[in-house]
C-alpha cells in the first residue's frame, strides 16, 4: 500500500481514471483507459488496475468517479 506523505490527500483521492484522453496518452497505449496519479503522474492501465496500490474498494471508488464527472 501507499505510504502516506504529509500534506497529500488520502491515496484514493490521489488517483483519477481517464478514458480516451488524446492529449495525455494515445488510445493505442491504453485502449481501455488508465489510472493517473495526479501528484506523481504515474499511470497504470485499466486492465492492470490500482487495487494492489490502494485496495479494491478504493479502486472502484476512483473508477466510479469518472462516471459521476461525465
Amino acid at each position: 500500500m501507499n505510504v502516506q506523505e504529509p500534506g497529500l490527500p488520502a491515496p484514493r483521492d490521489q488517483w483519477c481514471f481517464i478514458y480516451e484522453d488524446l492529449v495525455e496518452k494515445s488510445l493505442t497505449e491504453y485502449p481501455m483507459g488508465y489510472y493517473l496519479n495526479k501528484y506523481t503522474r504515474e499511470t497504470k492501465s485499466f486492465e492492470d488496475g490500482i487495487a494492489s496500490i490502494i485496495g479494491k474498494d478504493d479502486e472502484l471508488y476512483v473508477y466510479n468517479q469518472w462516471y459521476f464527472e461525465q
